[in-house]
């Protein structure tokens, strides 16, 4: 059984197909894997390793259900990794920073290791990964969705 866990933010599924027609039009240099649009969601919070303790489990799960009325604010390429530079759409609401950062408090006050990253938590959607950024950073479809 895997340890780690991800609460995220569910992305609607018109929504999810209207973002990945969008991504297709984007300049992906030859080596990109684009993340397979099912499976977009907003990522939250990162830990990994807790989730095997039903204590954990039933806390992120009593976490569920919070929505926000995000907006596409623009792609980005973060910092290259094992899978090359992941591509972005980043996301915008304004509680939705603040409310993470809590929950990656509660997280780590409950004993759970928490990924944190410099200049703190960038609400996005994976779009994929490329070896090099894509030179469209700054464009995006321009949605709005719960």
């Amino acid at each position: 059984m895997s340890d780690w866990f991800a609460p995220s933010y569910m992305v609607p599924d018109e929504t999810k197909n209207q973002i990945h027609e969008w991504a297709h039009t984007l300049p992906w240099p030859l080596g990109s894997t684009m993340s397979p649009h099912q499976r977009y969601h907003v990522t939250g919070i990162y830990s990994p390793s807790g989730y095997s303790d039903p204590e954990h489990q039933g806390w992120a799960q009593s976490k569920s259900g919070m929505t926000y009325p995000v907006q596409t604010t623009g792609l980005q390429s973060f910092n290259e990794g094992a899978k090359g530079h992941p591509v972005v759409m980043r996301v915008h609401h304004p509680a939705l920073i603040t409310d993470t950062e809590r929950l990656m408090d509660e997280a780590e006050q409950r004993g759970l290791p928490v990924s944190r990253f410099p200049g703190g938590y960038k609400p996005h959607i994976t779009l994929g990964y490329s070896p090099a950024p894509l030179g469209a950073e700054g464009q995006h479809p321009g949605l709005t969705f719960p």
